[in-house]
């Protein structure tokens, strides 16, 4: 009997990651409160803090068929984007945001508005050391025309 007490500070000890997961009202606080900092910064133009936002092997959707996998790639991607939204009116949030947690990883889908355009968006978000980071976009922006050859 006297070894329970030392099994349980052992279990205690584990990484943070093992513990269970917060209160599901906090965690969904917690995302929103990272999705709205993501897009506050990416109305900003400020691809620096959205980057810190993000997980060192995020992923983005940048549409048919193609994806940007890996920092610098989602990066690079951001740029593009926010230098193309610039000077538009941005009211991210246009509706209701949902988010679903399971344990260190969860799912919200919201809709974006730049200017005239609308976006249904689905993140996945990771959590690390207690913080929550993106995983992966998915933001479905109209595409725009390719010239013809």
């Amino acid at each position: 009997m006297r070894f329970l007490p030392l099994a349980l500070a052992l279990l205690a000890a584990c990484s943070k990651d093992d513990a269970p997961p917060p209160d599901i009202n906090v965690t969904r606080t917690l995302i929103r409160e990272v999705i709205e900092k993501y897009h506050a910064a990416g109305d900003a133009g400020d691809v620096d803090t959205m980057k810190t936002l993000l997980t060192p092997d995020v992923s983005m959707f940048r549409g048919h068929e193609e994806f940007a996998r890996g920092m610098d790639a989602v990066v690079e991607e951001l740029i593009t984007r926010v230098s193309m939204f610039k000077g538009q009116a941005r009211k991210t949030l246009l509706g209701s945001v949902t988010i679903d947690p399971m344990g260190d990883m969860a799912v919200a889908t919201y809709v974006a508005g730049v200017g005239n355009l609308r976006a249904p968006i689905t993140a996945v978000f990771r959590r690390t050391q207690g913080k929550w980071y993106v995983k992966h976009l998915h933001e479905s922006w109209p595409a725009a025309e390719k010239p013809h050859k």
